[in-house]
């Protein structure tokens, strides 16, 4: 069996091991979802490790939707002695970025233990919910 083979055989085991929660990301008004997974031979590693990168895509998600706020007011009000104002309105949005991923709560975990090649490491899913 060649890497690819190799590598498509242990993505199709890791998504059918997966969580029906993992899979299926709820699209609920007001709450922002975010999950991910990942492996260590440690299981708090692995736990530490999912739950890094959801809260990564939390940010990216959240910054988003206040950076498309932030554009509007730019378009709004961003005329020549305004700049200092703007640069305000930035650094707020910024700020109500940190607050609102500290909000953020872990809704699901769960780990299990599987092979890989050959040596016993922990997979964890783990999905994160901001209200």
């Amino acid at each position: 069996m060649d890497y690819l083979e190799k590598q498509y055989t242990k993505n199709r085991k890791t998504f059918k091991a997966a969580p029906e929660w993992f899979t299926s990301i709820p699209e609920d008004d007001g709450f922002v979802h975010t999950v991910s997974t990942a492996t260590s031979r440690d299981y708090q590693t692995s736990i530490s490790k999912a739950t890094v990168d959801a809260r990564k895509q939390m940010a990216e998600t959240i910054e988003a939707g206040v950076s498309g706020l932030t554009e509007r007011v730019i378009e709004e009000t961003g005329y020549g002695s305004d700049s200092e104002f703007i640069d305000n309105f930035t650094n707020t949005a910024k700020i109500i970025t940190d607050k609102q991923l500290a909000l953020s709560k872990i809704t699901d975990q769960q780990t299990s233990d599987e092979k890989s090649d050959g040596i016993d490491i922990y997979r964890s899913w783990v999905k994160l919910t901001y209200d």
